[in-house]
């Protein structure tokens, strides 16, 4: 018969789980402060449920998928002031000098892509490429098949491949 272990304690805990959700989340916003946030937001919101949280098979992915859900609100914040923002600039304003000699490096334009996926593929994408996780994982962290997974991973490559290409084509 197997062995029992004891649960984990907190602090070991929480130094598994923020490793695990800082790196999903850096995958998703890459900006380490953001990721250092909400990985601590993650941590502040399983300290409050400790007890249901130390009772779950899989604390440190369910770590992770809050730690997703924050990011992915996150965006949909930002998104929603960026839009108001340039409904109350009007959109006959002309950007300025200073402004328009700013271009993107090339690195923000494919974070720019990749936020701009839907949420599984964007998901898929992160963990299978960039976070070099195997598609179960991936399957796992997104509750589908593998097959599933395969899919929104080749979805989310050809959507940035598609993007990617458009927009050296408008660089022209």
């Amino acid at each position: 018969m197997g062995q029992l272990t004891d649960p984990p304690t907190l602090d070991d805990w929480c130094d598994e789980a923020y490793r695990a959700t800082f790196s999903a989340v850096r995958g998703l916003v890459r900006n380490d402060a953001v990721a250092e946030e909400l990985a601590q937001d993650v941590l502040v919101r399983a300290i409050e449920r400790w007890t249901a949280v130390q009772a779950m098979e899989n604390s440190v992915g369910w770590a992770v998928r809050v730690g997703i859900n924050l990011a992915r609100s996150r965006f949909r914040r930002l998104g929603a002031e960026t839009r108001a923002y340039v409904r109350w600039r009007g959109s006959e304003s002309a950007p300025s000098a200073e402004t328009a000699a700013l271009q993107p490096d090339d690195a923000a334009v494919v974070w720019k892509a990749i936020r701009d996926l839907p949420h599984r593929q964007r998901v898929a994408v992160v963990l299978s490429i960039v976070e070099d996780q195997p598609l179960a994982d991936v399957a796992a962290e997104l509750e589908c098949s593998y097959s599933s997974a395969r899919e929104h991973a080749r979805r989310g490559r050809r959507a940035l491949a598609a993007d990617l290409i458009q927009f050296g084509d408008d660089d022209r």
